[in-house]
C-alpha cells in the first residue's frame, strides 16, 4: 500500500494519526506515490515537506515563488514536485531535495491548480480564463485552451491520460482531449463555482465539488 505499517491501524480505524505543524495557512496537500512524504503549499511563498511515518518536518521551500502556493502536485514516479502560485508561475521542484528544476511561466495570472498526466510526461495548469498544457521533462508551453469565465480552480487528468477535466468559476465542468485540445463535453449543473474534481479509478465517473454545497457524480463515456 505504500503507508508506513505503524500508521495502518490507525488509517484504518479513521482516528486522528497527528496534527503536522504548518505556520501559517496551507491551500494544498499531496502525498508521494510511495505515500512516504507529504508537500505542503502554503501561503507567503512557502512549500513545507513531511516525513509521513514520523511527522518531522524535512525541509521547507523558500525561495523561488513570489506569492501564496495554491496547489502542490507530484509526478507518478515521486521525483518531481510541481507547484502553482498567486505569482503567475509553475515550478518543478526535485521532490527529494527541494532543489529547483524550472519555473514554467505563462500568461494565465494567478496559477489555481495543477496536474501531472498519469505517465508523468504532461504537466496541466489553470489559471484566469485558461489552462496550459506543458511538456513535464523540457518545460515548454504544448497548448493553451481559452476556457471558462473565471479561474480554473481544478485540473484533472483521466486515468488514462487521454482527457482532461476542468472546473471553474463559472459553474461548469469542462472535459477536454489531451492530444488536441478540442472540448469534448460540458457538463453543467452547479449552481456556484467548482472547487475540486476526482476521477474514479476506472474513469468512468467525475465527482466534482461546489461554493453551492454539492457534490455531483457524473458518468463519463
Amino acid at each position: 500500500s505504500g503507508i508506513p505499517r505503524p500508521l495502518l491501524h490507525a488509517v484504518k480505524s479513521g482516528d486522528l494519526i497527528r496534527n503536522l505543524t504548518a505556520l501559517g495557512g496551507v491551500y494544498s496537500v499531496a502525498f508521494s506515490p510511495d505515500g512516504r512524504t507529504l508537500a505542503a503549499g502554503r501561503e507567503h511563498d512557502l512549500i513545507s515537506f513531511y516525513d509521513v511515518a514520523s511527522g518531522e518536518r524535512l525541509f521547507d521551500i523558500q525561495e523561488g515563488h513570489t506569492g501564496d502556493i495554491r496547489s502542490v502536485a507530484f509526478s507518478p514516479d515521486g521525483a518531481l514536485l510541481a507547484s502553482g502560485s498567486q505569482d503567475g508561475t509553475v515550478r518543478l521542484w526535485d521532490a527529494e531535495s527541494g532543489a529547483p528544476l524550472k519555473t514554467l511561466e505563462g500568461e494565465i495570472g494567478e496559477v489555481y491548480s495543477v496536474a501531472f498526466s498519469p505517465d508523468g510526461g504532461t504537466l496541466a495548469s489553470g489559471g484566469f480564463n485558461e489552462i496550459q498544457v506543458w511538456d513535464a521533462a523540457s518545460g515548454d508551453l504544448v497548448q493553451t485552451v481559452a476556457v471558462h469565465d473565471g479561474y480554473v480552480n481544478d485540473v484533472l487528468f483521466s486515468p488514462d491520460g487521454t482527457t482532461l477535466a476542468s472546473g471553474a468559476g463559472e459553474e461548469t465542468i469542462c472535459l477536454w482531449e489531451v492530444a488536441s485540445g478540442a472540448l469534448i463535453r460540458t457538463l453543467e449543473g452547479h449552481t456556484s463555482f467548482v472547487s475540486s474534481l476526482g476521477f474514479s479509478p476506472d474513469g468512468r465517473m467525475l465527482v466534482s465539488g461546489s461554493k453551492d454545497g454539492s457534490i455531483r457524480l457524473w458518468g463519463i463515456p
